[in-house]
């Protein structure tokens, strides 16, 4: 069966048939739902701490170590990475996908640094929590 010969031959229907295809694409893109700003959960925490002077292995010892540590008691958290270089610690915090409440999330994070904050180094400047990482 030779498709082109039969769209030839019912020229009047292949036209009405292009006609509508058309109108029903243009009918779905002008109704079909959208949103210019949609929200976009971002799932990861960033904590920061630096101390001036201090080697990369010593931070991540007296430092990076002891966040993590503090992040692993936080059950909603799938993952942590963390950075150490001469005078400064990035801890990275991913959330576990099935969790929808992050706020909670965040605030049990920022609490845990509060708590710790008093047991790091004396001259540590933070750790501060970044809860909007993938906005910057």
């Amino acid at each position: 069966m030779n498709f082109a010969r039969i769209a030839i031959e019912n020229s009047r229907i292949t036209i009405i048939g292009i006609f509508l295809l058309v109108a029903m694409g243009i009918t779905m893109f002008l109704n079909y739902p959208s949103s210019e700003d949609p929200s976009i959960a971002i799932r990861t925490a960033s904590i920061d701490a630096s101390f001036p002077g201090m080697s990369a292995t010593r931070a991540e010892e007296l430092i990076a170590v002891p966040i993590e540590n503090a992040m692993r008691e936080i059950a909603e958290i799938d993952e942590i990475r963390s950075t150490s270089k001469s005078g400064a610690v990035k801890v990275f915090v991913d959330i576990h996908d099935e969790v929808n409440d992050l706020e909670p999330v965040f605030q049990d994070i920022r609490n845990k640094i509060d708590d710790l904050r008093p047991n790091l180094p004396e001259g540590t400047r933070g750790p501060t929590v970044n809860d909007e990482e993938g906005l910057n």
